[in-house]
Parts: structure tokens; C-alpha cells; sequence
């Protein structure tokens, strides 16, 4: 029991001394911080831009891409490092970069972000400040605007009913062209009784100026009538008027006969 008793006042005396070792250190300063944990959150407010977007255009000395915009960020009073900074664009999203301390390790700390050529700042904060830390937005870089190609692709549907283009000269002879065929009409006859009771033939054409009864004049080239397609052109006599012609004098001849018989009996009777 003795030996116990001594142990617990031993341990008791041990823990007196170092809880009051370490409270003497914190208040010295003497303890540090753990790394990483030094520094704080400083938030961007709104400085340096008109609604989110870039208020000042100056040359920042870093080659902008086509169609992009550098944005420099000043954190001034820093803290040590290491200094980032996290910043929301729209359009474009989320970035995170790293910044550059300026002064040979005690000035303020320099960051450079890209986004879309003039795409506006929603939000940003960077690492790591002090109580005295301002971020602000000191101006931008613009690069050239962004060009682009419209490629136009045109598309011909041939329509499988339609026959292709026949590219091929003509053949044969142009109509139109073609020299009149067949033989023309000729003149038609017809046959008739002379008045004195005599059978006999006569033309129902009279002939030309030197021409011969009965004859066919030549065709000349303004007679010459093209075959028509609806029918052949009329040739020969009119069979129906011969025919009444034929009876007619049948008749006539008939009556002159009964005539003549007629006078010679009433010339033997008297």
C-alpha cells in the first residue's frame, strides 16, 4: 500500500509540472502551429468589376489564347504559403490555381485566371491571408476574339421514276424536212350524152393552153400536197355520178328508140 501511495503522488506531481510547462509555452509563443494550418480564407467582394465583369483592360504580360480573357488577382497583406485561389465564372464553371508572391517572399501575392472572353466573375477566395488581407481584381488581358468555320454540305436526291438526261445529238433527219412522197391526185374523167343522141366521152377537166385532151399535166412544185396523216388525198372519178350518167342515157336512148318505131308505124298506117 505504501509503495501505491507513493506511485499515484509521484504521477500527480508529474502532471502538475508539464500542464504548467505547456500553458508557459503557449503563452510565450512558444508552440507552433501545425503546418498547413497557418493563414486564412480571404473573400472576394465584388472590387474591380462592374456586376462580375471586368472593370479595367490592361497588359498583364502573359499571352492570352483566342477567345479567352486573363483575369489578375492581388492578394494584398498574405500570409505564408501556400496561396491558392478558387474562382466561379459563368459561363465556364469552377477553376483553382496557384498564386506568386511578389517582393522576394514579403510582398503581396499575384494570380492570373483564365475564363471565356468576357464571361463573368461569380464568386472567387483565395489562400492564405491575414486579418488585414484584401483579394481584389486589378484588370484583365483580352485575347483575340474566337473565329469559326461554318462548313455548308448540299445534298441532291434524284428521284428514281425520273429518267436521266439524254445528252446524246439527234439522229436522222429533222421533220419538216422531208421530201414529199406518192404520186398527186390526178384529174378525173367523166362520161356524158352529147344533146344530139350520140354516146360519146367527155373530160370533165379542160386541158391546159397547148395541153391534150385527156392527158395528165405534170405536177409542179406548188401542187405537190404532203401526205397528211389523217387519210390519203381522193383519186379517181366519182363511180356514183357515172353510174346516174350511165342510166340516164340508157333511158334516154330508150325513149328515142320507142320514138323512132312510134313515127315509122303511124307513117305506115297513113
Amino acid at each position: 500500500m505504501k509503495i501505491l501511495s507513493r506511485f499515484c503522488t509521484r504521477f500527480r506531481s508529474s502532471v502538475a509540472v508539464v500542464s504548467t510547462a505547456v500553458a508557459l509555452s503557449i503563452s510565450l509563443g512558444l508552440v507552433a502551429a501545425p503546418a498547413g494550418a497557418s493563414g486564412s480564407t480571404i473573400t472576394w467582394t465584388g472590387n474591380g468589376t462592374n456586376a462580375g465583369l471586368c472593370a479595367s483592360s490592361e497588359n498583364i504580360g502573359v499571352t492570352v489564347p483566342d477567345g479567352q480573357q486573363a483575369w489578375l488577382f492581388i492578394l494584398t497583406s498574405p500570409d505564408t504559403g501556400p496561396f491558392t485561389i478558387s474562382t466561379a465564372f459563368s459561363p465556364a464553371g469552377d477553376t483553382s490555381t496557384s498564386g506568386a508572391q511578389q517582393g522576394n517572399g514579403n510582398g503581396s501575392v499575384h494570380f492570373v485566371v483564365f475564363s471565356p472572353l468576357g464571361a463573368t466573375l461569380t464568386s472567387a477566395s483565395a489562400l492564405a491571408g491575414t486579418e488585414h488581407s484584401v483579394l481584389t481584381v486589378s484588370g484583365c488581358q483580352d485575347g483575340a476574339p474566337a473565329t469559326s468555320t461554318t462548313t455548308t454540305t448540299t445534298t441532291t436526291t434524284t428521284d428514281p421514276s425520273t429518267p436521266p438526261p439524254n445528252n446524246n445529238p439527234p439522229t436522222g433527219t429533222p421533220p419538216g424536212n422531208n421530201p414529199p412522197t406518192g404520186t398527186p391526185p390526178s384529174t378525173g374523167t367523166s362520161t356524158g350524152s352529147p344533146t344530139s343522141g350520140t354516146s360519146g366521152t367527155q373530160s370533165s377537166a379542160s386541158p391546159a393552153a397547148g395541153g391534150t385532151v385527156g392527158s395528165t399535166a405534170s405536177p409542179t412544185a406548188s401542187t405537190i400536197t404532203p401526205v397528211s396523216h389523217q387519210g390519203l388525198a381522193f383519186t379517181g372519178a366519182n363511180i356514183g355520178g357515172m353510174f346516174l350518167a350511165a342510166l340516164a342515157l340508157i333511158g334516154t336512148g330508150g325513149l328515142l328508140v320507142m320514138l323512132s318505131r312510134n313515127r315509122r308505124r303511124a307513117a305506115k298506117l297513113s
